[in-house]
C-alpha cells in the first residue's frame, strides 16, 4: 500500500513538473526590441516576483543629459563666479551595486541590452561655493592639506525608466554630498557613499510607483492590447473554473488563464491568448503552420533539457471553429526516467489577429480527449477577443518595411 501511495505521489509531482514545462513552452515565446517574424523564440523576463514582492529585473545605464537638464546647469553657472555645475557621476558599477543592495529589484544588471526594463541616469554637481568653503580651501592649501578642506554640494540626478527604448517615466532626485578632504583622506572612496545615497532616493521613488512595472501600464503606454480590460473570458467552462490569470509584460505573450476542475484538483487546462506574430496574419493557414512548428521545436528543446524521453507528436487535425475559423488539434506524448507517461493535448485557434491556445497535460492513460474537446469548444464559443492593437499594427508595418528593403537590395 505504501509503495502504491509513494508511486502515486511521484507520478503527481512529475505530472505537475511536466505541466510547468509545457506552460513555459507555450507561454514564453517572444521577440527582442525590434523583432522580426523570423527571430521569435526568445523568453522575455519582466514579471514581478510574487514571492518576494520584488520588481522585475532592471539594467542601469548612463545617458546624455536632456536639453532641459543642460539648461538648468548653464543657468546655475551663470548666477555668479561661485556657482559651478559639472556633469559627473560615480562609476556605473558602484551605482549598480548600490541599487542592487536596496533589494527592490529581482536583479540589477549593468548596461545589459537584453533586460527589458532600463534605468538611465544623468548626474551633475551643482556646487555653490560659500564664504566658509572658500576660507577652508585657502587655509587647507596654506597648510598643504594638513588641515581639511570641507566641501558641500548638491548632486542632481535626472532618471528615466524605459522598457527597451520606450520611455515609461522620468523623474528627478537630489542628494547632498559632503566631503572633508585632507592629506590624511587622499585616496578615500567618496563615490560609494554617493552611489548609495542616489540609489536610496531612486528606489524610494520607484517603490512609491510600482504601477510603472505592471503589464497593464506597459500595454497602455505602448498602445498594445490590455488583455486585463479588453479580453472577455468565461469564468466557468463546463466542469472547469478559472483559478488564476496573468497578463505578461511583453505584448507578444498576451495573457494566460488557468482553469481547474474542482472535483479533480490535478486536472487543469491553460489558455493563452496572444497576437499572431506574422505580417500577413489574415492568412490563417500560414500563421498556424509557423506557430505549430515553433511549438514543436520549443517543446522538444525543453523536454530534452529536463531529460524527458523524446516526445512523439501526433499529426495535427484541422476543423472549423464556432465562427468558421480554423481550429487545430494535436497531442504530444512523452515519458520520464521513472517510466511515467504523459500526454499534452493542444488546441490552437485563430481569432482575428490573435491565437487562442489551449493546453491540457495529464497521464497518457487518462481518458481526457472528449473532456478537452468539449472544454475547447465551449471556451471558443464564450470568448471575446479584442481586435488588432495600434502597437501590433505598427510592428507589422515595420516588419513589412524591413522585408521590402531586404528584397530591394
Amino acid at each position: 500500500m505504501l509503495r502504491v501511495l509513494e508511486h502515486r505521489k511521484i507520478t503527481v509531482l512529475r505530472q505537475l513538473k511536466a505541466l510547468c514545462l509545457i506552460s513555459l513552452c507555450f507561454g514564453l515565446l517572444a521577440c527582442a526590441t525590434t523583432p522580426s517574424p523570423q527571430a521569435r523564440d526568445t523568453a522575455v523576463t519582466g514579471a514581478t516576483n510574487l514571492e518576494t514582492n520584488q520588481l522585475p529585473a532592471v539594467s542601469v545605464f548612463f545617458q546624455r543629459p536632456s536639453s532641459e537638464f543642460l539648461a538648468k546647469c548653464q543657468a546655475f553657472e551663470q548666477r555668479s563666479l561661485l556657482h559651478h555645475c559639472r556633469f559627473t557621476a560615480p562609476p556605473l558599477e558602484k551605482l549598480r551595486t548600490a541599487i542592487e543592495a536596496q533589494g527592490l529589484f529581482a536583479e540589477v544588471r549593468r548596461a545589459d541590452d537584453d533586460i527589458p526594463y532600463r534605468l538611465s541616469f544623468s548626474i551633475a554637481d551643482f556646487n555653490e561655493k560659500t564664504a566658509a568653503e572658500v576660507g577652508s580651501a585657502a587655509l587647507s592649501g596654506a597648510t598643504l592639506l594638513v588641515l581639511p578642506m570641507r566641501q558641500t554640494k548638491e548632486v542632481r540626478v535626472e532618471a528615466k525608466l524605459y522598457w527597451f527604448n520606450q520611455l515609461l517615466s522620468n523623474f528627478d532626485v537630489s542628494v547632498e554630498d559632503e566631503r572633508s578632504v585632507s592629506l590624511f583622506t587622499l585616496g578615500k572612496d567618496f563615490e560609494t557613499p554617493l552611489a548609495r545615497q542616489i540609489a536610496e532616493k531612486v528606489t524610494h521613488t520607484l517603490q512609491s510607483h510600482p504601477e510603472l512595472f505592471s503589464a497593464q501600464f506597459l500595454s497602455r503606454t505602448l498602445g498594445a492590447t490590455d488583455y486585463d480590460r479588453e479580453l472577455k473570458m468565461p469564468q466557468a467552462v463546463g466542469a472547469f473554473q478559472v483559478a488564476g490569470s496573468r497578463q505578461f509584460h511583453h505584448p507578444f505573450l498576451g495573457m494566460q488563464f488557468h482553469y481547474l476542475r474542482p472535483a479533480q484538483f490535478e486536472d487543469a487546462a491553460d489558455v493563452f491568448v496572444y497576437p499572431i506574430r506574422q505580417i500577413a496574419w489574415q492568412n490563417s493557414a500560414i500563421a498556424i503552420e509557423a506557430e505549430l512548428e515553433a511549438i514543436r521545436e520549443e517543446i522538444s528543446r525543453l523536454l530534452e533539457a529536463e531529460e524527458f524521453l523524446a516526445p512523439q507528436f501526433s499529426d495535427p487535425q484541422v476543423e472549423a471553429g464556432p465562427e468558421a475559423e480554423p481550429v487545430v488539434r494535436f497531442h504530444v506524448d512523452y515519458a520520464d526516467a521513472l517510466d511515467n507517461h504523459f500526454r499534452s493535448r493542444v488546441v490552437l485557434a485563430v481569432r482575428g489577429d490573435k491565437f487562442v491556445k489551449i493546453r491540457h497535460t495529464g497521464l497518457a492513460s487518462d481518458p481526457a480527449a472528449e473532456l478537452i474537446a468539449d472544454f475547447s469548444q465551449r471556451l471558443l464559443e464564450g470568448i471575446e477577443v479584442p481586435g488588432e492593437s495600434p502597437f501590433m499594427a505598427e510592428v507589422r508595418r515595420g516588419w513589412a518595411a524591413e522585408l521590402s528593403r531586404e528584397g530591394g537590395q
